[in-house]
């Protein structure tokens, strides 16, 4: 599922657990229905079908979603590339500069589960 707001934060903490269910579910409602609207968009790609106004504004949204993604998996790879001589020198238990050391902090701090 896609991140909460602030917005929506702020007002799940002012919700009563049944309104926090009616709003999740609208949620995840939300989300299937996005998902069903791109594969059917890629469906009717495949097929060579003609694509309707509000298909071709879920394909511009497919590619830029695409297009980001691709620009996060390079900026990862870069960043892998990078951190890959630090790691193999914190596994044969060779001591990090300060500069490797600062760099390997940062990777973590950039990793989901905050480099813990």
């Amino acid at each position: 599922m896609t991140k909460l707001t602030d917005a929506e934060k702020t007002q799940l903490t002012k919700m009563t657990d049944a309104e926090k269910k009616v709003f999740f579910e609208a949620k995840i409602a939300s989300k299937k229905a996005l998902r069903d609207a791109r594969e059917n968009v890629i469906d009717k790609l495949i097929n060579g079908e003609t694509l309707s106004d509000t298909e071709k504004a879920t394909l511009a949204i497919i590619k830029t979603e695409r297009a980001a993604q691709k620009t996060e998996r390079l900026a990862r790879e870069a960043q892998m590339t990078e951190i890959k001589p630090i790691m193999e020198k914190v596994g044969a238990g060779t001591t990090l500069t300060t500069e490797e050391k600062a760099k390997l902090d940062a990777f973590k701090a950039t990793m989901p589960q905050g480099g813990k």
